[in-house]
Order: structure tokens, then C-alpha cells, then sequence
């Protein structure tokens, strides 16, 4: 069988397989697995041939995998071709295996991908716009960083980036999401400002009365929530 096989790292996914078809004459099926913590692609090819320049295929794969992650907020890490099997152009054959790291992890609150949300994944992976794009592998990126600190970090600055680089539009888009969602009053300029931009400005500035350690514990306890918002704001841009 031609086959082109990707795989990237993830967790918290249970074991599930699923098959799926696109729109491209060459590609004439997807079979995608999950195993330890990773998902499997192998993208059944034709007309395909050892050498020639597989980007229309990466591109597909880097496409559903960001979406995947995006419709289960899981972490899309280490995205790799790992390996093909292709005709060469004079009749003989190549086999390129590429070894991928050697890892494990914790998974927490397991996971095991529905028909639907298989369906929302592939469907989303092939109405990606170029600026959708943009925000999808952030998203991933953000959600791939092992750092509670970087995470948050990286999903806020996000928000920055699809609301416009103002606070304020920020929390009302968050509160758009969750219109409970806690507030308070900032201490420098007696705004209100829900928690997430709180705990931001405590990131980014200092505050009195406000430990390093206590921010800290208040990153963890609210970065998946956070996520959550996150995701659901950048559902508003499609």
C-alpha cells in the first residue's frame, strides 16, 4: 500500500479509530488510531512517488490535527511525518521510518472522540481560512505547553490577537462566553476586570499584596476553564 504516516503526541485521548475521505485525487483514504498518548495518521496514497514533494499532504495532516486538538482542547505536540512507504518513479520501492521520541504521561479525565466530533474535526480541517488558520495552530501551540504559566500566557496573548490588543475587549468577550464569570476592581486604576485579565496583570505587573506563589496556584486551578473560553471565542470567528 502507498502510504504517506504522521503521527504528533497528545494525552488524555482514549483508544479510537476512525477512517475519512477528501476532496483530493490522490489521497484516497485517512485512517487515523490512537496509541500511548499519540495519534497515528496514515494518509493511503496514489500516484505519489518517493521524492516527490509531499507539502499538499502535510499540509493536510498539520490542518486536521490542529482542528482536532481545537475541537477536544487537547495538546497537538510534536507533529512529525513519521515515515512513508512510496513508489519509485522506476518501478521499485521506498520504506523511510523516521523514530520519534520516547515518552509518556499522566493522562487525566480521558477521552474517547465521538462519530460527531470526529465529523466537526474533519469538516472544520477543510473550512480553514488562512487567518482561522493562524488561530487554530496558536491555539494548539498554546495548549501543547507542558508550562501553566506559559500556557495561560500564550492563550491570553491570543485572545489579544483576535479581539484587538485592548483589555477591555477582551473581557467583554469573555463575558460574552460567560456572562458569571468573576470580576473584580483593579487596584491601580479601580477598573473592572474579570479574572483571567487579573491573574495576567499579575503576571505582567506587580501588585501589592499579591505572591508570585498564590498567582501561581490560581494559573493552574483556572487554565483549562480559560481554555475552554478561548475556544469557544475563536468558534465565533468561523
Amino acid at each position: 500500500m502507498d502510504v504517506i504516516k504522521y503521527a504528533f503526541d497528545t494525552e488524555r485521548i482514549n483508544n479510537f479509530g476512525c477512517t475519512f475521505n477528501i476532496d483530493n485525487e490522490n489521497v484516497q483514504a485517512v485512517y487515523v488510531k490512537s496509541e500511548d498518548n499519540q495519534i497515528l495518521v496514515d494518509m493511503k496514497v496514489q500516484n505519489v512517488f518517493d521524492g516527490d514533494d509531499l507539502s499538499v499532504y502535510n499540509e493536510i495532516f498539520i490542518n486536521w490535527s490542529v482542528a482536532f486538538g481545537f475541537e477536544f482542547s487537547v495538546p497537538v505536540r510534536n507533529l512529525r511525518q513519521s515515515g512513508y512507504s512510496l513508489p519509485k518513479t522506476g518501478g521499485d520501492r521506498n520504506y523511510q521510518i523516521n523514530a520519534g521520541p520516547i515518552s509518556f504521561s499522566l493522562p487525566k479525565e480521558p477521552l474517547t472522540p465521538s462519530d460527531e466530533q470526529l465529523s466537526n474535526v474533519l469538516q472544520l480541517s477543510l473550512d480553514i481560512t488562512d487567518e482561522l488558520s493562524v488561530f487554530l495552530r496558536q491555539y494548539a501551540f498554546a495548549n501543547a505547553e507542558t508550562d501553566p504559566i506559559s500556557r495561560y500566557s500564550f492563550l491570553y496573548n491570543l485572545l489579544l490577537q483576535i479581539v484587538g490588543d485592548k483589555q477591555a475587549r477582551v473581557d467583554s468577550a469573555i463575558l460574552g462566553i460567560d456572562p458569571d464569570c468573576e470580576h473584580t476592581n483593579s487596584p491601580n486604576n479601580g477598573k473592572l476586570e474579570t479574572v483571567y485579565t487579573r491573574i495576567r496583570n499579575e503576571l505582567a505587573h506587580k501588585r501589592e499584596g499579591v505572591s508570585y506563589h498564590d498567582t501561581r496556584a490560581s494559573v493552574i486551578e483556572v487554565t483549562d476553564g480559560f481554555s475552554g473560553i478561548v475556544r469557544e471565542i475563536i468558534l465565533t470567528q468561523t
